[in-house]
């Protein structure tokens, strides 16, 4: 029997990142350098993987059809 499925994190700020499950979030975010607040896995094995919807709390240009996103921290669900 596997286990299929990945890690989905948002820093202090919102900044939103994602890794396979063998490989594991990083501490702090790539982005901005602050600390991971909350965290989610994904199972994926049956095809079932569902995420926590998250909301948007930003979403800047940094180019044209480009932007960077920042999220609001779900609440009660995930790791703080």
């Amino acid at each position: 029997m596997s286990y299929e499925g990945y890690e989905r994190g948002l820093c202090k700020n919102g900044h939103l990142m994602t890794a396979d499950c063998y490989v594991g979030l990083p501490e702090k975010c790539p982005d901005c350098g602050e600390p991971i607040v909350w965290w989610e896995g994904v199972d994926c094995t049956n095809g079932d993987g569902k995420e926590t919807e998250l909301r948007v709390k930003s979403k800047k240009s940094r180019m044209i059809e480009v932007f960077d996103y920042t999220y609001f921290i779900p609440k009660g669900k995930g790791r703080k």
